[in-house]
């Protein structure tokens, strides 16, 4: 009788084991799912924060290179038309409305003929970033 126990708690431990391995099979791709749902939005943001700094660097010399800042601001500007549908807030009428005044602003830093003027338009568009964070994070 004891070998018959043993046997069944064996098969028990099995039963087990197998149980948590599936578990986690089916676990782990859910899990990842919900991390790469969030993937774009980000992607996009440390895009857009990435050309932000670039910019910011080639502004903050007397001597920047027009061509190549307009080229980086256009860019941004076309990322930042993203956001909207990055975040599915198409029908969010604010959120649509700072994306249009981040846009405005980055195409006025496209445009500007001198350094200080693009520094001028980039720290509006700064803050035109920080009210969409202050109001999305």
């Amino acid at each position: 009788m004891s070998s018959k126990s043993g046997s069944q708690s064996t098969g028990v431990l099995i039963g087990l084991l197998i149980g948590l391995v599936v578990g986690a099979m089916i676990a782990l791709p859910i899990a990842n799912s919900q991390r790469y749902r969030h993937a774009y939005p980000r992607g996009l943001m440390n895009v857009m924060e990435h050309e932000l700094d670039g910019l910011q660097d080639s502004a903050a010399s007397d001597d920047c290179p027009l061509g190549d800042t307009q080229v980086r601001t256009s860019r941004l500007a076309a990322l930042s038309r993203d956001t909207a549908a990055a975040f599915h807030a198409e029908d969010d009428a604010r959120f649509v409305e700072l994306q249009k005044d981040l846009n405005q602003t980055l195409q006025d830093a496209a445009a500007s003929p001198s350094c200080a003027g693009l520094r001028e338009q980039l720290e509006a568009a700064e803050r035109a970033c920080e009210a969409c964070h202050q109001g999305y994070r």
